[in-house]
């Protein structure tokens, strides 16, 4: 899970809770306020670098959704932006055994309360590490909510198992055709966000492997 790091509202969107005053969000789903919703999206996709807050991959037009990280009935926490965050569907048929992250917690909604961990913590990078074929796991065994958020979110499907190992395997490939500075270097560049402004899937996988992570 990669921190994400908060700026301002898109002003069309805080402009609208200005004025409307919503007490649902309910209220964001009807056809006069839909420009409303896609313009947050956009936002809150380009705030986290285009990947989903949860899992890591790269978020799609039409398949992704605005998560609420402390849930949604009080229109205070509904409409606070920092609150929101960009989620993919976790499309169950794409899954294998079972979907993921936003879609997946709204289903134990009741049992995620107080055991996620947010991908605002400052520390959120370090909670949890990987092993080669691409399992996710708490950096501390004794980690009893980093392993709650991955059981809650799914984000040990097979489907994302399967793609953090491709990913490893890849640039595991890649290496021996390098000189280590060239390596370096590539994953240095490799980690920051592209000529589109978005970051490569699964970065935190990248970082643990052959990043500053690597290191430690």
């Amino acid at each position: 899970m990669k921190q994400i790091s908060k700026g301002d509202p898109p002003k069309v969107f805080s402009d609208w809770v200005a004025k409307e005053k919503p007490r649902s969000w309910d209220d964001l789903h009807t056809s006069k306020s839909k420009p409303v919703y896609e313009g947050l999206v956009v936002a809150l996709r380009a705030e986290q670098g285009n990947l989903c807050c949860y899992c890591e991959q790269e978020l799609h037009d039409g398949k992704t959704h605005v998560e609420h990280f402390h849930g949604r009935p009080n229109p205070k926490l509904a409409y606070d932006y920092g609150n929101l965050h960009a989620s993919c569907n976790g499309d169950k048929s794409k899954c294998e055994d079972k979907h993921c992250c936003g879609h997946r917690r709204a289903e134990k909604q009741k049992e995620s309360y107080g055991k996620l961990v947010s991908p605002l913590d400052g520390d959120v990078e370090l909670r949890f590490k990987y092993d080669e074929k691409g399992e996710m796991q708490p950096t501390k065994q004794d980690d009893g909510i980093a392993q709650s958020t991955i059981d809650i979110l799914g984000l040990n499907c097979e489907k994302l198992k399967r793609l953090r190992q491709k990913t490893f395997l890849d640039i595991q490939y890649q290496k021996p055709t390098m000189t280590d500075t060239d390596f370096v270097e590539w994953i240095r560049r490799r980690l920051e966000k592209n000529s589109d402004d978005h970051f490569s899937e699964f970065w935190t996988v990248v970082d643990f492997f052959f990043g500053s992570r690597a290191t430690l």
